[in-house]
């Protein structure tokens, strides 16, 4: 079997980290089946996917379709002119895609993204399933809510990542019965280590810079935090969106630091392609969103690697049992969780136990791609 995966970026975000957790199970699962990723960009993406045996290929979008989206729409009016002046962009992509996959045959396309989502509706013409790997909500989004609805008759089946992810896009697609839930994976196979870290307590947020990532929430707590407490701050992520409205650069949230007096406090690794050996690292793993989470990648992997976890979603966590959970854009109720958890150390390895069982319950890489596999080899 020959499956190809369409994505709209080559940098490495939670969707692609999920992509090759997945490709790294197929190929152990199905070493016969022929896994190939196009990207429509460059980055590290595609040489990560020939690390693991894969085949990877560039495709580039134009650099007007990467911009193309939500965060830049303005009113309707706006979004018929956007999408006019791009058609024949749009349409000669098409045409380069749907040559492509003519000449790769495969039995399976699966898009990653929603420009990928329409894009491979527009192109996979041949006898191959066409399955859509949802990783976002859809209903707030104008112009892809009204084009995933418009393309929804092609895919065969659409996959969800999550329950909440799933009852969204039922209220958008016109086939709601072709939707169903397979739940991200993360990488169980490094030992979680429970012993308290000597010096200061480590808290990091992990996210990319967009804005709705809630950095700004996380420097305001740990201003707020006592100055007899001995804690250091990390900041890991960096800018991976072609649309810079839709998120902060690395010198306006260095500015931010600087304003709050954190400067001495607060570090930036930069980006991190596997971010799992660095949150071994952290005492406590903080996630700020200030929008509902599809998942919550990195809270799944804070709690694979037995940290605190502290977070603004409740989709995974259950506040008091496997971490704590914080009202979005509370900053107030963000720090005294922060500074409860940095006085306890014996409070941080519970919670960071029951986050390591939690995580083995749920999120196994080998449960992920065997609920893929069933649905590449059920008869049409």
């Amino acid at each position: 079997m020959h499956i190809v995966f369409l994505n709209v970026t080559g940098n490495l975000g939670g969707a692609e980290r999920v992509l090759l957790t997945l490709l790294r199970e197929l190929r152990r699962l199905r070493p016969e089946f022929t896994l190939t990723v196009i990207a429509g960009d460059s980055g590290p993406l595609l040489g990560s996917v020939r690390a693991l045996g894969c085949h990877a290929e560039l495709l580039p979008l134009p650099e007007q379709l990467k911009a193309l989206g939500d965060w830049n729409a303005g009113g309707r009016l706006n979004i018929a002119w956007q999408l006019a002046v791009n058609l024949p962009k749009v349409l000669r992509y098409r045409a380069l895609l749907r040559r492509r996959l003519r000449a790769l045959r495969p039995d399976v396309v699966q898009t990653n993204g929603f420009k990928m989502h329409v894009l491979g509706a527009l192109a996979c013409t041949t006898t191959a399933k066409l399955i859509w790997h949802i990783h976002d909500f859809v209903s707030n989004r104008v112009v892809m809510k009204t084009l995933l609805r418009r393309f929804s008759a092609h895919p065969d089946m659409i996959v969800a990542i999550s329950e909440t992810v799933a009852s969204d896009v039922r209220l958008t697609v016109r086939a709601p019965a072709n939707v169903r839930t397979i739940l991200n994976s993360v990488d169980l196979s490094r030992p979680a280590v429970f012993a308290a870290t000597n010096g200061p307590v480590r808290i990091g947020l992990v996210a990319t810079f967009a804005k709705w990532k809630g950095h700004r929430d996380f420097l305001a707590a740990l201003a707020l935090l006592p100055k007899n407490l001995n804690w250091q701050g990390f900041i890991v992520g960096a800018e991976v969106y072609a649309r810079a409205a839709s998120q902060y650069t690395e010198s306006e949230l260095r500015n931010m630091v600087a304003e709050l007096g954190l400067t001495e406090k607060l570090e930036f690794t930069g980006f991190l392609a596997d971010p799992a050996p660095f949150l071994e690292t952290l005492d406590i793993v903080v996630h700020a969103s200030t929008q509902p989470e599809p998942f919550g990648l990195v809270i799944a992997e804070g709690m694979a690697a037995g940290r605190a976890v502290v977070t603004s979603s409740d989709s995974i966590v259950t506040h008091g049992e496997n971490g704590f959970v914080f009202g979005m854009r509370d900053a107030a109720v963000l720090a005294q969780a922060l500074e409860t958890l940095a006085r306890d150390p014996a409070l941080r390895q519970r919670l960071g136990q029951a986050a390591r069982q939690t995580a083995e319950q749920k999120f196994q890489p080998e449960r992920m791609a065997q609920q893929f596999l069933d649905l590449y080899e059920a008869r049409a």
